[in-house]
């Protein structure tokens, strides 16, 4: 498995692992998703650095302009690769906002405790609040 895969891989795993483990043979699926990764990385690197191309640069500007043109190859076929694996912004930002049950146990637990230190109204909105967000 190339460098691209193992990323992949690793980043899956790490951001969805319920759908990591779904996949039946992870290690199939990720070597050849980094071998598309690699010819895409090829592509669009010398797309790039077609269109970035300048006349009388020297050699350390062009090491430095190539490093640039690979990592945003790199960074462009990684994202386009791994979308259809990973949570969108919003399936994230639902799950970001969203506390565990066990979360939600804990903090109405926390706001009984301190229920004669609330007026009524607000102990009860709060509850109701907390309340609201199991699933």
């Amino acid at each position: 498995m190339n460098k691209y895969g193992q990323l992949a891989m690793e980043r899956v795993h790490a951001e969805a692992t319920e759908r990591f483990r779904q996949i039946e043979d992870p290690e199939t699926v990720f070597e050849q998703l980094g071998e598309r990764i690699a010819a895409q990385v090829d592509v669009l690197a010398n797309t790039l650095e077609e269109t970035s191309a300048t006349t009388g640069e020297g050699y350390l500007d062009r090491v430095g302009r190539l490093g640039t043109v690979l990592r945003q190859a790199e960074e462009i076929a990684m994202h386009e690769a791994l979308a259809e694996y990973l949570p969108t912004q919003d399936e994230q930002d639902e799950q970001d906002e969203v506390p565990s049950r066990e979360r939600i146990d804990e903090l109405i637990a926390d706001l009984q405790a301190r229920r004669d230190e609330l007026p009524t109204a607000e102990f009860q909105a709060e509850l109701s609040r907390l309340q609201g967000l199991y699933r």
